[in-house]
């Protein structure tokens, strides 16, 4: 019961995202994005996805090794990696949209973040344990 309410939250979220998305009027994609040929798009693609998986990984490895030098437990080592793991990409990408003058995206980014790690991320924790 609990989930499935959380599910329905998520729902009701992703319908009032794609309404603001469609119903603000002054989006015009052909001014908006800049077109640049296919293959430099999957270069830039392809090497922002290895930059990104690589970076987490450097990020987690390294944590552990020195939390587990500290003496910090296995748990804590867990749920304080993941999180930094998880937030990381987050943070880069509104610190770019925060540099290029675009609050609005950083300050969406982290909401829409955080809403959709609670309702979809509660909502399988709930399944599983109940």
């Amino acid at each position: 019961g609990d989930g499935l309410v959380l599910l329905c939250f998520l729902a009701i979220f992703f319908y009032y995202t794609a309404a603001i998305a469609f119903d603000t009027g002054d989006f015009d994609p052909q001014t908006e994005i800049k077109s640049m040929p296919l293959p430099i798009a999957l270069l830039r693609v392809a090497v922002g996805l290895a930059g990104l998986v690589l970076g987490g990984w450097l990020i987690v490895a390294n944590a552990t090794l020195i939390a587990q030098q500290v003496g910090i437990s296995e748990a804590l080592i867990g749920l304080t990696v993941v999180a930094a793991g998880t937030s990381l990409p987050e943070l880069a990408t509104s610190a770019v949209a925060a540099y290029k003058k675009n609050v609005e995206i950083a300050v969406g980014n982290v909401v829409g973040s955080n809403i959709f790690n609670i309702f979809f991320y509660l909502k399988i924790i709930i399944f599983f344990e109940g």
